[in-house]
């Protein structure tokens, strides 16, 4: 998983043992080496989700940084 993931055996063990937060580029990393969906890693944490595109994100993220 280290390998495929390009991150440290040390930190996936403190991301297993919750001693860490996750950076995005991390879990994206992660769900890659698993060759799964972000999407799917967080289905039984997120209460309420919409499919969004990303040109609404990026809309959105102009609205924020303008």
């Amino acid at each position: 998983m280290a390998e495929l993931s390009h991150i440290f055996v040390k930190h996936i063990l403190k991301i297993e043992l919750g001693k860490v937060n996750l950076k995005m580029e991390t879990f994206v990393n992660l769900a890659n080496a698993l060759d799964m969906a972000t999407n799917t890693l967080l289905r039984n944490y997120v209460t309420h989700s919409e499919n969004i595109s990303v040109i609404e994100i990026k809309l959105e993220m102009k609205h924020i940084y303008s």
